[in-house]
C-alpha cells in the first residue's frame, strides 16, 4: 500500500462509489483495499484510504448524506 500513490487511491474509490450504493466510509475503504487484492485493514492500509477519502472530499468529488457517500455530478 505505501507504493500506490494517494491518488490513484482516490480514483479507485470512485470507481467503486460509481458501482456501489449506500456505502458507508468504512465500507468504501474496505472495498477499495479489496480491489488491490488487501483482505484485512490493517493500519497501513486504513491511512492510506482515509487519505483517499479526505482527498475526495477536499476536492468536494464526494459528498455524505446521512453517513452514506455519494459522488457529486
Amino acid at each position: 500500500i505505501n507504493y500506490i500513490a494517494v491518488e490513484e487511491l482516490a480514483e479507485a474509490m470512485c470507481v467503486v462509489l460509481k458501482k456501489s450504493v449506500g456505502l458507508t466510509k468504512e465500507s468504501v475503504c474496505a472495498e477499495t483495499a479489496r480491489a488491490y487484492n488487501f483482505h484485512r485493514m490493517t493500519q497501513n492500509i486504513t491511512f492510506a484510504m482515509n487519505s483517499a477519502f479526505e482527498l475526495l472530499a477536499k476536492q468536494k468529488r464526494i459528498a455524505v448524506i446521512d453517513g452514506k457517500i455519494s459522488l457529486v455530478k
